[in-house]
């Protein structure tokens, strides 16, 4: 745009503040796909260009890639998790555990840190959880609500009792639903 700020514009009308511009919502929710949709504007929707969709992680002073397979922090896929140089060989370890940890049974809430500490581990809370889920919300993990921000989380321990096991029973679900 010939502008300062491009496509991001803030209007003030009838003592209302209106912020507008580019926007984003996560593919695999197909309520807002069918609400563009819906409205008509579905033809102005952008995808993402693939060879773009690398996220970068600062790791000693080094940017690493994110392994693919994640899955909001969840790991999805083994290899990319084997190989990836962002959380240390205990910390792999300890993520694995998930896949035996009992799961929660009291039903109350606990701050996201704390539950991504329980199941996945201290290196995953700062290598992964921090940067990823409190980045979204700008927000420290360990002071934001696990069910408030994410709650898909929550429901995959207390469906599946593992957040791996759930990530790839959902993953499993998705794929027949298209096949």
């Amino acid at each position: 745009r010939p502008r300062l700020g491009g496509n991001i514009v803030t209007e003030r009308r009838d003592g209302f503040v209106i912020d507008g511009g580019p926007d984003s919502f996560v593919a695999n929710k197909p309520e807002a796909a069918a609400l563009c949709k819906d409205l008509g504007i579905e033809a102005q929707l952008i995808g993402t260009t693939e060879r773009n969709r690398k996220v970068y992680l600062e790791k000693d002073g080094r940017l690493l890639p994110l392994p693919e397979g994640l899955m909001l922090g969840v790991p999805t896929r083994i290899l990319p998790m084997v190989e990836t140089r962002l959380v240390s060989w205990p910390a792999k370890a300890r993520m694995a555990l998930d896949l035996v940890l009992p799961r929660r049974t009291d039903g109350g809430d606990e701050s996201l840190g704390h539950f991504i500490r329980r199941r996945l581990g201290s290196e995953a809370v700062t290598q992964l959880a921090e940067p990823l889920l409190g980045g979204i919300y700008a927000g420290n993990v360990d002071t934001l609500s696990a069910r408030s921000t994410f709650p898909q989380l929550v429901e995959l321990e207390q469906k599946h009792g593992s957040l791996i096991g759930g990530a790839l029973a959902q993953i499993a679900a998705r794929g027949a639903q298209r096949g």
